[in-house]
């Protein structure tokens, strides 16, 4: 099982590498007026990836407080290795939590009502935004890669106990 440890991490940088491809793809933000019809169509979908993964992140670190007070009455003693792993679930939902909740006050930013902002004001704004937003789902993923592996550790600690 200590093999599949890097998976997270090979996650988390997946995620980045095809969001950072998806953006090479997506090329240079020439005009205002590109930068605002993009703004307007990242908006909508950073707010709904802002607000999954801020459910779901939340919803992740409530199980694990219900998992810690079950394992407490439980007889079967798990291992300090299956401990950590539930540490580092709750240490990436948190982190996922915390990336969701900077992505959706980034969001609250107004994109285009501003008719005096400098040019350039438009193309930094989307670039920030969707770098939050891949940030935000490579956590995501990774979390979800790493609660896998620990429930395939605690399964494994049943099954041999």
């Amino acid at each position: 099982m200590d093999r599949y440890k890097i998976v997270p991490t090979v996650a988390f940088l997946a995620v980045l590498a095809l969001g950072a491809g998806a953006r090479i793809v997506i090329g240079r933000i020439y005009g205002e007026s590109d930068a605002v019809d993009l703004l307007v169509s990242l908006v909508d979908s950073g707010l709904y990836i802002g607000s999954a993964t801020l459910g779901g992140s939340a919803t992740i670190l409530a199980l694990i407080l219900t998992l810690t007070s079950l394992v407490r009455r439980d007889d079967t003693e798990l291992s300090h290795n299956v401990y950590a792993d539930v540490h580092k679930v709750a240490r990436n939902a948190t982190m996922a939590l915390f990336s969701s909740i900077f992505l959706l006050l980034a969001l609250t930013a107004p994109t285009t009502e501003m008719n005096e902002l400098p040019s350039d004001w438009y193309p930094r704004l989307y670039n920030i935004l969707y770098a939050l937003i891949v940030v935000t789902l490579a956590t995501i993923g990774a979390t979800i890669s790493r609660l896998y592996l620990t429930i395939a550790c605690v399964l494994a600690a049943y099954r041999d106990a």
